[in-house]
């Protein structure tokens, strides 16, 4: 800007001023414009990081809710089932000792009559073995 400005400056080391005032100025308001928009590109930058933080601490709770939901759905769940099934089981031990108590009395029944069945035919066996017996020790005799 002022060439001679300058000279003089350096000739008199620096009592007269290396700029003007209206360089100064014109470099004081590009720096003040220069740091308002770093400050406003600083603002939306921190705004957007600050949205971006919350959302993910959001969606994480919200999955961790859902996990949780899931997760407590499915334990009911198998609780549920495991009272009927010990349910079931409990019916069906019953049903197996009844039946049991069934086949035993049938068991006993069938022995029963097949004892009276056998015994005449018994009795007649081993009334017949002991007249060959009586026969055999007659005639060694």
């Amino acid at each position: 800007m002022g060439l001679m400005r300058k000279t003089l400056s350096v000739g008199t080391i620096g009592l007269i001023s290396f700029r003007s005032k209206k360089e100064r100025l014109q470099r004081a308001e590009r720096a003040k414009r220069d740091a308002e928009e770093s400050l406003e590109r600083e603002h939306v930058a921190r705004v957007a990081a600050e949205r971006r933080a919350k959302h993910p601490k959001r969606r994480r709770a919200k999955r961790r809710e859902r996990k949780h939901a899931r997760a407590n759905e499915a334990v009911a769940v198998a609780v549920e089932r495991s009272r009927r099934a010990g349910r079931a089981a409990r019916k069906a031990a019953k049903r197996s000792v009844v039946e049991a108590k069934e086949a035993a009395t049938t068991v006993k029944e069938a022995a029963t009559t097949a004892k009276e069945a056998a015994a005449p035919k018994v009795e007649a066996m081993a009334t017949r073995a002991a007249d060959k017996i009586e026969q055999l020790t007659t005639q060694d005799s």
